[in-house]
């Protein structure tokens, strides 16, 4: 995967400007319960994680997508294979849903944060670092 495209940063959790710094405190969305705690800035080309408040706020309708299309998949695979009943699709769902939130929450997170702010590598990074492009 080229370290230019934004789904390198998307998987990678790394700075959506220069592809270095990493986004989130915690390496993995399962090691703490603050799992979604962001580093202020990037500690290689300075890019604010916060960019304003509330900024985040339309990471919950690429959660709500995620969630969506995983909970249509899962449904359709446990109807057509396993031949599931509705109360078995739900109690399977809210499992994997509560197993796969953190993730989901970061991944969305990171979804965002890329489709505002373009990739420059470090050596053509412009002069301010705080900014959004």
């Amino acid at each position: 995967m080229k370290k230019k495209s934004k789904l390198y940063s998307v998987l990678h959790e790394t700075c959506p400007r220069c592809h270095e710094g990493k986004v989130f405190k915690y390496p993995s969305a399962y090691q703490s319960l603050s799992f979604g705690k962001l580093n202020d800035h990037c500690s290689v080309c300075g890019q604010s994680f916060d960019p304003e408040p509330g900024f985040y706020q339309g990471a919950m309708y690429v959660s709500y997508a995620f969630t969506l299309g995983l909970s249509f998949a899962i449904g359709l695979v446990m109807t057509l294979l396993f031949d599931a009943n509705v109360w078995q699709i739900g109690l399977v769902l809210s499992l994997v849903l509560i197993i796969l939130l953190p993730p989901v929450f970061r991944i969305s997170r990171m979804v965002w944060l890329n489709m505002f702010v373009d990739y420059h590598p470090v050596d053509t990074q412009p002069n301010t670092p705080n900014k959004m492009e």
